[in-house]
């Protein structure tokens, strides 16, 4: 009887480290982003480095998948994954999504053709134009809702530029330190082909967001703050800025 009762104990104890470990596992989605998200580094891009430190500190594990962005927006939104580690705010996205402090900045720029004369200064200054945008992003609820041009969404930053050299858009739109690190990635030779515009669009922060429905979504936010400040503190968050920004 004693016997039996160990081996229930035993079992019990097992299930339930078995379930903590699991608890500590966070899943994340996002697709491939350079120099933000690049799989091919070691600490698998900008973003990630941060999002993993900062996790770290509080005892839990970053698990990544590299999906479409719009499918992986969708899976954080339905609890498939936890979190989408690189989220620009919105407020039509704050009624599904629950959002950390900012970590990192973006720039977005709009990218012409070599040669093309048009310099944007403000919204207005779009009317007519055919824009080229990545379906399931938000760029800000004006532009987002603006009707006065077109926005053709793709699924890539390289379809975009091939439609922009081919004439089928005027213009995109990306953040500028991503767009040249993954053309220099990709082909190096379409920065001689295309400008990027002096005035900036806007500049947004990257959060790390999981959905309002997710049971453990406010411990997740919750341990990613503290575990920001403890980075910033200790000077690692600094490191990794320096790290990229010198890289590109």
């Amino acid at each position: 009887m004693f016997r039996q009762a160990v081996v229930v104990l035993v079992m019990a104890l097992g299930a339930f480290n078995s379930s903590m470990a699991r608890a500590q596992v966070i899943t994340a989605a996002t697709d491939v982003w350079p120099p933000y998200v690049d799989f091919s580094r070691k600490n698998n891009g900008y973003c990630l480095e941060i999002v993993q430190a900062a996790f770290k500190t509080q005892g839990y594990i970053l698990q990544v998948e590299n999906v479409p962005w719009a499918r992986g927006v969708a899976g954080v939104k339905k609890g498939q994954y936890d979190i989408a580690p690189n989220l620009w705010y919105s407020k039509e996205r704050e009624k599904t999504f629950l959002y950390s402090d900012a970590y990192a900045r973006n720039t977005l720029k709009f990218i012409g053709r070599k040669g093309d004369q048009f310099q944007y200064t403000q919204l207005n200054s779009l009317t007519g134009k055919v824009i080229g945008v990545i379906n399931g992003a938000r760029y800000g609820d004006e532009f987002d809702n603006a009707t006065h041009f077109t926005k053709e969404p793709v699924t890539s930053m390289l379809q975009n530029v091939g439609k922009l050299l081919k004439g089928r858009i005027d213009l995109t739109l990306e953040d500028e330190l991503g767009f040249i690190a993954t053309l220099k990635r990709e082909n190096p030779s379409l920065l001689s082909r295309v400008k990027i515009l002096k005035a900036p669009f806007s500049s947004k922060g990257l959060h790390v967001a999981t959905s309002h429905a997710n049971p453990r979504g406010k411990n997740i936010i919750l341990a990613f703050n503290i575990g920001l400040m403890e980075i910033k503190s200790n000077g690692q968050l600094m490191a990794i800025h320096k790290k990229y920004s010198e890289s590109i």
